[in-house]
């Protein structure tokens, strides 16, 4: 997978993202990883895919095959620290992502991420949960400047 890209694997044909805005804060004994991916055909839909884990524990430096992983849902049934986001000119309800550790480049990390949500097109019967994948360059960023659902 090229760098920078995210991909949703959706039942009608893969749905293909690249990068916007992104980066990752590690502070205060916690890391936050945030990206928002813009489609890459004009008539694409949705036309944008966002993810963030948020609020997980790490009190050491990162380290290539870090693993962060989280499960949130909009209902509450497992809303509590770490969280994971999804939207898709919607809120995902529920929401399982993965963040691994794949290289470390100066101050740039290379992230693996894989996701589980909601369908991106479907609300009825014919909803399937998606699987995301995506490999992003990330920098260091302060927690404000990152996409993070309050």
């Amino acid at each position: 997978m090229d760098e920078n890209t995210l991909l949703i694997q959706h039942q009608d044909g893969n749905l293909v993202y690249r990068l916007e805005k992104g980066g990752y804060c590690l502070a205060n004994g916690q890391i936050t990883i945030s990206v928002r991916a813009k489609a890459t055909h004009d008539d694409q839909f949705p036309d944008c895919a966002q993810f963030c884990l948020d609020c997980h524990p790490k009190r050491s430096r990162l380290s290539p095959g870090d693993i962060f992983d989280a499960r949130s849902d909009w209902a509450g049934i497992e809303n509590h620290a770490p969280y994971a986001y999804g939207y898709f000119s919607f809120h995902a309800e529920e929401v399982s992502i993965t963040w691994e550790v794949k290289a470390l480049v100066e101050t740039q990390v290379l992230f693996a991420l894989t996701a589980h949500h909601d369908d991106v097109n479907y609300y009825d019967g014919r909803a399937n949960r998606n699987t995301t994948i995506g490999l992003f360059r990330l920098e260091p960023k302060p927690r404000h400047e990152l996409w993070v659902p309050a």
